[in-house]
């Protein structure tokens, strides 16, 4: 395949820090991602003193004795703006150590670096130098080619080191090690497009450019218009200054202009990589399968930028997919140029469940009653470690303050590390204190009481537990605040023994846990139809559309197991009053559901919101199911036919009788039946003997728990 070549990726679009969101485990496409964490040792130099500090002995195999630091790229000078992590110096030597995995290396064909750093740099892979530069280039992340240093490589841990020494201005390091030939084309540059341009006016002075835009066809987006396109290569330009790489040239200097081409794509499955190559001038948007991906505005004209757009992945679809774009130039003397490529990366990565230093690697985070400051109150910021980025506002004793860490998996807890951000000098460094929960089965265990919020100047707070604690999630309140600045979490990192500990089946009121959702009939309106919005109970988001009484719509929960139903809990969104006197919205058939047989279990349940308390179905006796669906029946006036909300309580595992086999509340000869259907089934289990296997000694115990 052709080569990704020529990543010049501009600072101003990196905005400080890293543009992508690669996934956190290890692939054999991406070895190290931009923004990643990295050990590193810093040393203050004097410029009249010499360039280089002497290298710590051992550090290229991991042998010495400095303590290392751990900061997030790009790392630079206490000064330098684009820098993650802040060196507390202006000029010094400083030594950089990553280490990465290679799950397959016949996987690894070529090995290209992009790196942007200032000042002189030296690269080593698994304690070999592989590159070197003089000076700095900190504007633009550089490309440089390393297949000569794949024969360094092995399966498994590999370490890449980085000197650097700065003596004079700014500094900062950034790099990423990827395996460019990983990538697959979906859509080639320079390849086929159809068009539409439109000459259009030059805007007048104080006349919003917008207003004298040229307007696509409805219908351009799925291909359903009528317009006359034409066909031809990109990239494209206009007629006023095209650019040196033009295939297709417009006949106006200034111009609308709207491309479409599809590309096919056989199995979605396992993409965990989708590059965008672009070059534009000018205000380019992307769409793919009609949904808005990308945009830009001005231009980026003098060569292709790489770009990671992993979080659009979603949008792709198996088979035909279709690309539409639009761009402009706006001024008739100024140049013009489009041309994109998309590619991509199918390939199972191993989960990573800890980093490299054994911190557990979170799933995501979120956080409550903190005011809005845009990218500064992003979630994420409390998972990277910068010592600098915050989640906060304003103390408010009355509304708690919180942030949550979402675990990938079930942990035991034994360790938790808090921080909050520097803001100026108080006390002995202690801004407030929080409280800490381990959150597990939807319930709150208090682990850490009036925890200190110590800031990263003075090391953070480690939260030691006498025993480690099952949870899913942790959660930190912010319970009193004294300091300057706001009430804040800057950063949150937990360690844990590695067992898993067994999912609980119920919360504290009897609900199953961990089912899982669909829904069906309804119009598509992207993320308010997510299935996971009828497990939140959080009473407003929603499953539904406007009601159609020839398609059934429909939401039903699956549980992990069998169980024992006795209270199946509904409710729907709540939209304002109803001409229902029971203030209903309108009616849902409720059943239950075993190995794909449904069963009506009440007809005409009241459709009631959460401000009305929704409404219990209570079963006479407990009945076997491993899912429940509710179909809406009817609605009320011209809102949203939706269910927002479904809770099924079960009777405890722990209160079945065992040698109640057919689970009907009874122990009988139909008991004996059902285990015997059972032995007639490969895997079945029922071990009622506890001998470690089900078979015809099963029987023998239920024959005689029978007499």
């Amino acid at each position: 395949m052709k080569k990704l070549t020529s990543l010049f990726l501009v600072l101003s679009l990196l905005a400080g820090a890293c543009l992508f969101a690669l996934p956190a485990s290890a692939s054999d496409s991406v070895l190290i991602d931009y923004g990643s964490k990295w050990h590193y040792v810093a040393y203050e130099e004097d410029p009249a003193a010499g360039l280089v500090h002497e290298e710590p002995e051992g550090w290229l195999d991991g042998t010495d004795t400095e303590t290392w630091e751990t900061g997030t790229a790009p790392i630079g000078a206490a000064q330098w703006g684009s820098a993650v992590t802040r060196l507390p110096y202006q000029y010094f030597s400083a030594f950089f150590r990553k280490t990465f995995k290679v799950n397959d290396l016949s996987k690894i064909t070529s090995l290209t670096m992009y790196i942007k750093y200032d000042e002189n740099p030296t690269v080593y892979l698994n304690g070999t130098m592989v590159w070197t530069a003089s000076g700095y280039i900190d504007s633009r992340y550089v490309e440089v080619p390393l297949d000569d240093a794949i024969e360094l490589l092995q399966e498994g841990e590999n370490t890449l080191q980085v000197a650097l020494s700065n003596v004079n201005g700014g500094a900062v390091i950034d790099l990423a090690l990827i395996c460019v030939d990983a990538f697959e084309p979906l859509l080639p540059i320079e390849s086929e497009w159809e068009y539409l341009s439109f000459e259009r006016y030059e805007p007048g002075e104080g006349e919003d450019p917008n207003a004298v835009q040229n307007e696509a066809p409805d219908g351009w987006l799925d291909g359903t218009d009528v317009a006359y396109w034409e066909y031809g290569s990109a990239p494209f330009a206009g007629s006023a200054w095209p650019n040196w790489r033009t295939q297709t040239q417009f006949t106006y200097g200034c111009f609308d202009a709207y491309l479409r081409t599809t590309f096919t794509l056989e199995d979605v499955e396992n993409v965990t990589y989708l590059v965008l190559k672009v070059i534009y001038d000018e205000d380019p948007v992307i769409y793919l399968n009609g949904v808005q991906i990308w945009s830009a505005t001005g231009y980026k004209d003098s060569d292709y930028q790489l770009l990671f757009i992993n979080d659009q992945i979603g949008k792709l679809q198996a088979g035909t997919n279709t690309v539409c774009v639009y761009f402009r130039n706006k001024w008739n003397g100024g140049g013009s140029v489009f041309d994109m490529g998309l590619y991509y990366n199918q390939e199972v990565i191993p989960v990573e469940y800890y980093d490299e230093d054994g911190w557990v690697a979170p799933a995501s985070a979120s956080c409550t009653n903190v005011y809005s400051f845009g990218a500064l109150n992003d979630p994420a910021n409390i998972l990277d470690g910068s010592q600098d980025t915050v989640c906060g506002s304003g103390f408010n004793a009355e509304n708690p303050q919180t942030f949550t860490v979402h675990l990938q998996r079930p942990e035991m807890i034994h360790t938790v590390y808090l921080q909050c951000k520097f803001e100026g000098e108080y006390g002995d460094g202690t801004y407030g204190y929080y409280d800490v929960y381990a959150v597990y089965g939807g319930e709150e265990t208090l682990i850490g009481e009036d925890v200190p919020a110590i800031i990263a100047r003075e090391g953070g707070y480690t939260l030691v537990l006498d025993e480690a604690v099952p949870a899913e999630a942790i959660t930190v309140k912010v319970k009193s605040w004294e300091g300057p600045g706001w009430a804040c979490l800057a950063d949150i990192k937990l360690k844990a023994t590695g067992e898993i500990p067994e999912a609980p089946r119920y919360d504290s009121e009897g609900h199953i846990l961990n089912m899982t959702a669909t829904c069906g009939g309804f119009a598509n309106f992207g993320d308010i139809n997510k299935p996971e919005n009828v497990l939140d109970m959080d009473g407003g988001t929603v499953c539904g559309s406007a009601f159609n009484e020839e398609v059934e719509q429909f939401v039903q929960v699956n549980f992990p197991n069998e169980e024992l139903v006795s209270e199946i809990y509904v409710q729907c969104k709540n939209e304002g009053t109803t001409d229902n006197p029971d203030g209903s919205r309108g009616t849902y058939d409720v059943y239950t559901v075993l190995d794909g047989v449904e069963t009506l279990v009440e007809s005409d349940v009241p459709a009631f919101t959460d401000v009305d308390g929704g409404y219990t179905v209570y079963l006479a006796e407990p009945v076997a199911a491993d899912g429940v669906k509710v179909v809406i029946t009817s609605w009320q006036g011209d809102k949203w036919a939706c269910v927002a909300d479904i809770a099924v309580t079960a009777v405890p595992q722990s209160d079945v009788d065992p040698m109640d086999v057919n689970a009907d509340g009874e122990v009988n000869i139909t008991d004996v039946t059902a285990l015997l259907d059972l032995l007639t089934q490969p895997g079945a289990s029922c071990d009622l003997n506890s001998d470690g296997e089900t078979n015809i000694s099963d029987v023998t115990t239920l024959l005689t728990h029978l007499a």
